[in-house]
């Protein structure tokens, strides 16, 4: 079995295993999480203090989807479209990690990210 899934990934087990649980973890921060707004509200680029004060009317909006309908561009799509971040991210973790296994990571680290997102938030 150990084999078949090295096959696979082509690579070591640690490290797709690793990354596939950091894409997990900024994933789920980014789009299940007030954290970004949290600890970046004294930074003014990011406009956090908008958002607070347009969620006091609006309470399912995300920041991601805030910032894309106030600035729509390229970046702001790119950042509230969880799939499209999701590959970005793994593509950026590769770096780190291991690039042989990018189309194996993005899959497994999507259907983890699904089912952590219907079950655990």
């Amino acid at each position: 079995m150990y084999n078949i899934l090295k096959l696979f990934i082509m690579g070591d087990i640690d490290y797709f295993i690793s990354q596939v649980m950091w894409v997990n973890f900024i994933m789920f921060i980014w789009f299940n999480t007030d954290a970004f707004t949290d600890y970046f509200s004294w930074v003014k680029i990011f406009k956090v203090k908008d958002y607070k004060n347009y969620i006091q009317s609006n309470r399912r909006m995300t920041y991601s989807d805030f910032i894309f309908l106030n600035k729509p561009n390229f970046f702001t799509k790119l950042i509230s479209c969880r799939p499209c971040l999701q590959f970005w991210i793994v593509l950026s973790t590769g770096f780190f990690f291991n690039f042989s296994s990018i189309a194996g990571v993005y899959v497994i680290s999507y259907i983890i990210y699904k089912i952590l997102n219907k079950y655990v938030y």
